[in-house]
């Protein structure tokens, strides 16, 4: 049982240069995906490029984090230790930046994993979500105008909003199909 223990506590798992490669570039590519999503979905005074561009980083560094960890336990551990000293006292803005950070964090553990899949659908569940927020402010104010009186167009408007939303509902049913697939 001890050297059980022991070797688990001791066992690095041999990435080869390719493999090391291929998830680093990977996890670029999805930061580079982060970055538009994030310069999409933030627009004026609320954007920060600094922000964005560390979200970049965010993610390669944490990518770069699992491929040194790998299946060491006692050096998870020790990365576990370490980072808890860090304290962070940047107040967020906006509580989407959070939901960013949270995603970059994810995409690099992802994709030092090996987990390009679990990535991937979270790429496309979260790049979908400022756009349904889109949505529900138009229909928010699609709602004050009426409640306020203002009913002109608002068949032709309700029937694009509509439509908009019949072709969100598509995607995700397309997307639950290849998770269901997979």
């Amino acid at each position: 049982m001890r050297e059980t223990i022991l070797e688990l506590l001791e066992s690095t798992g041999q990435l080869d240069l390719q493999t090391i490669v291929l998830r680093l570039l990977i996890g670029t590519v999805i930061a580079f995906f982060i970055y538009v999503s994030y310069m999409l979905s933030h627009e004026g005074s609320i954007y920060s490029k600094k922000f964005n561009v560390s979200l970049v980083a965010l993610t390669i560094i944490t990518t770069a984090v699992m491929i040194v960890i790998g299946n060491n336990i006692a050096l998870s551990l020790g990365m576990v230790g370490a980072l808890s000293i860090v304290r962070f006292r940047t107040a967020i803005k906006d509580s989407r930046d959070t939901v960013y950070i949270f995603w970059a964090i994810v995409a690099g553990i992802c994709c030092g994993a090996g987990d390009f899949l679990v990535d991937l659908l979270t790429a496309l569940i979260q790049d979908g979500l400022p756009y349904i927020q889109q949505l529900e402010e138009r229909a928010a104010q699609l709602e004050q105008e009426i409640l306020a009186g203002r009913t002109d167009r608002f068949i032709h408007r309700m029937s694009a909003l509509r439509k908009e939303l019949n072709r969100c509902n598509r995607f995700y049913a397309q997307l639950n199909d290849l998770a269901d697939i997979l």
